[in-house]
């Protein structure tokens, strides 16, 4: 969390000493003010992302087309970050624009940081933009590694809000009396251009609960929260809020039903990590689309920047080249449908259990000698460190 917190201090910095729009960017997290949401609204922002954080030294100046027809000139500057983290900062002014602004365009907008183009995730970016024109709280569910934390600061960044982050985790330091009054003086300080995002709210101590959506419901600003949940657990979430404090929901699929995406993210993490120069062989690519990935787009992430590591930022990528995991997973035949669903409850146990077996074996209701068994057939090798 150091990065994104070293970028909200300098976008904070920057907005304050301006009346154009502000744009703060890592690999990982895009803030921007409401003037910069004005100009870019109704822009495809995913070619814009790419480019400014694969392309290595700013250029002084970038020109967006509009949508009415006008300019949107972006003046590009560096970041004080750590020497391995990407980042930057765009200063936004309009240049004869014509009409008045619009809002996200509900076809075109994807979600920063992350790209795809399969059903799934299209239907995550209709999802985005809608709960980004909503005054509603938000619950974001999806397994361990999905992209969780990245919807959610896209749902912050379409409401040109600054995301202040909430960890769950910490409850377990400072206790839960301790946790909540940390959370309600937090709370007091933000300004009306803040939107909170607890994360990990599944860790958070039943009791808990209520104390949080307690101050959440009375802070002025409005809220999200990312929680692990399982594919096939009908509505994600109303297991950890049956009340229905988050009225409105997004469930990020996981990894193994956005098959058409896994070359588009394998690439986009080589521009990423790398130069963009692994060349991917359709047999190396084969593989990849039948592997499980039960560590989701996480995974997917450590496969490639290992790939660099090992094979170097020009390579040509073989099946040999691929992790072991991948290469056992290989099947003679697609998964029957059945096949699926049984694979999406023994991983949606395994990421409730913290990856605990014994915990995923009692959730489900069978031996643990069976699900490793299961584990071993459809070729898992599942830690779910991520």
């Amino acid at each position: 969390m150091v990065v994104e917190y070293l970028l909200l201090e300098q976008f904070l910095r920057a907005r304050d000493s301006t009346d154009h729009g502000v744009v703060c960017f890592g690999a990982d997290t895009l803030i921007s003010n409401r003037a910069a949401m004005r100009l870019l609204a109704g822009l495809n922002l995913v070619p814009l992302w790419d480019r400014v954080t694969t392309a290595g030294p700013l250029p002084a100046t970038l020109q967006l087309a509009g949508t009415d027809g006008g300019v949107v000139v972006a003046e590009c500057r560096d970041l004080d970050l750590p020497a391995d983290e990407a980042g930057g900062l765009l200063l936004l002014r309009a240049s004869a624009v014509a009409g008045p602004p619009k809002p996200p365009s509900l076809p075109d907008w994807g979600p920063s940081g992350l790209v795809g183009s399969s059903a799934g995730w299209r239907h995550v970016e209709h999802q985005v933009a809608a709960l980004g024109l909503s005054d509603g709280h938000g619950l974001i569910t999806g397994e361990r590694g999905a992209g969780k934390l990245h919807v959610a600061l896209a749902v912050v960044a379409v409401r040109g809000l600054v995301p202040a982050i909430l960890d769950t985790v910490e409850s377990g330091a400072l206790g839960v009396t301790g946790w909540l009054e940390h959370v309600a003086a937090t709370l007091g300080q933000l300004s009306d251009d803040s939107m909170v995002v607890v994360v990990r709210l599944e860790r958070l101590e039943p009791e808990a609960f209520e104390p949080l959506v307690d101050l959440l419901g009375r802070c002025p600003v409005p809220s999200l929260a990312t929680a692990v949940g399982s594919d096939r657990s009908g509505r994600p979430g109303d297991g950890l809020d049956a009340d229905g404090f988050f009225t409105d929901r997004i469930h990020v699929p996981a990894l193994r039903h956005r098959g058409p995406d896994v070359s588009l993210l394998a690439g986009h993490f080589d521009a990423r990590h790398g130069t963009g120069g692994l060349v991917w062989t359709p047999e190396a690519l084969e593989i990849m689309g039948q592997y499980l990935w039960p560590g989701n787009v996480k995974e997917l992430e450590q496969v490639v920047e290992d790939l660099i590591r090992r094979l170097g930022p020009q390579a040509e990528v073989h099946p040999d080249a691929l992790p072991e995991e991948l290469l056992r997973s290989v099947r003679r035949r697609p998964l029957t449908r059945l096949e699926e669903a049984e694979v999406d409850v023994i991983l949606g146990a395994l990421a409730e259990a913290s990856g605990n077996k014994d915990g995923a074996a009692h959730l489900i209701g069978i031996h643990r000698a069976t699900l490793y068994r299961k584990l071993q057939n459809y070729g898992l090798d599942v830690t779910l460190d991520t």
